[in-house]
């Protein structure tokens, strides 16, 4: 009797073992569509809905095509490099900037490789190799010269992750983080509590956790207390990271994607230009 009933738990957990080891192959293997979501059926150079700007390309070092919405900026106005969230499109981002360009100040968008209809795959490496090259043809891409007290750096979501690596190597006026989270893959093991996230995809980590406090621009970072996406609590364990200068903003009944609904947009474009005109720029 005992032999058997021994059997039989050592039978079921071989198969445990068996369907953990099967999903977790699932999830390595599918991992960049996990990561990088993006919507392909919404193409960069459609109109976006900014009221100035048009599309731009630049090359990125292995050849791939880097598709950039541009809206130039209004006389002495800051730039605002921006990147997007993972689950989105250069259409819908713009939505988060469209007050910033009413306002006067210039928006580079940068669409990722993989995402609306453009070729190349993304991953960590390749994603901050095209920023890092974006930020530093901005000159170029402009067709002016846009000092450090005129660059902004601006992202939501994974572009959060993408914003504070680069404002980590590269010098702003002013950093701006939306909906951010302390390491890409502690959402994740948040979503799937029963795999080891940070061990098993250690390529796209996205710890932003490890570079925050290497960003030496004043930083302002927004988030939704409700938010179901990555949870508050992330948000601010990055925050208490952060060097000063920094703020703070909560939305009570924000969630991941609807903080420009609750003064997110005000909130960034009021900052900047106390910020900026502290700074001597804007």
């Amino acid at each position: 009797m005992l032999r058997g009933l021994f059997r039989l738990a050592l039978v079921g957990c071989l198969l445990l073992t068996v369907v953990y080891g099967a999903a977790a192959a699932a999830l390595i293997a599918n991992r960049g569509s996990l990561i990088y979501p993006f919507v392909q059926g919404i193409s960069a150079d459609r109109v976006i809905g900014l009221p100035r700007g048009e599309t731009a390309r630049i090359t990125a070092e292995d050849g791939t095509p880097i598709t950039l919405w541009v809206a130039p900026p209004v006389g002495d106005r800051a730039v605002i490099l921006t990147f997007m969230g993972n689950s989105g499109h250069i259409r819908a981002a713009a939505n988060r900037v469209r007050l910033l360009a009413d306002a006067g100040y210039g928006i580079i968008l940068m669409n990722y490789r993989g995402a609306g209809q453009m070729p190349g795959a993304p991953s960590q490496s390749a994603i901050m190799q095209d920023s890092t090259l974006v930020y530093d043809s901005l000159d170029e891409i402009l067709g002016e010269t846009i000092p450090q007290s005129r660059r902004v750096i601006y992202g939501y979501s994974l572009g959060a992750a993408v914003a504070a690596q680069l404002a980590a190597q590269r010098p702003a006026a002013a950093v701006v983080l939306a909906a951010s989270f302390n390491r890409l893959c502690e959402t994740a093991e948040f979503h799937y509590p029963i795999f080891p996230v940070c061990m098993i995809l250690p390529d796209n980590r996205w710890a932003s956790a490890d570079r925050i406090g290497e960003i030496e621009a004043p930083l302002l970072m927004l988030h939704g207390e409700v938010d179901e996406v990555i949870p508050v609590d992330q948000g601010l364990r990055l925050y208490d990271q952060a060097r000063e200068p920094k703020d703070l903003v909560l939305y009570p009944n924000g969630n991941h994607a609807d903080l420009h609904l609750h003064g997110a947009r005000e909130d960034i474009r009021d900052w900047l230009d106390r910020t900026l005109a502290a700074g001597g720029a804007g």
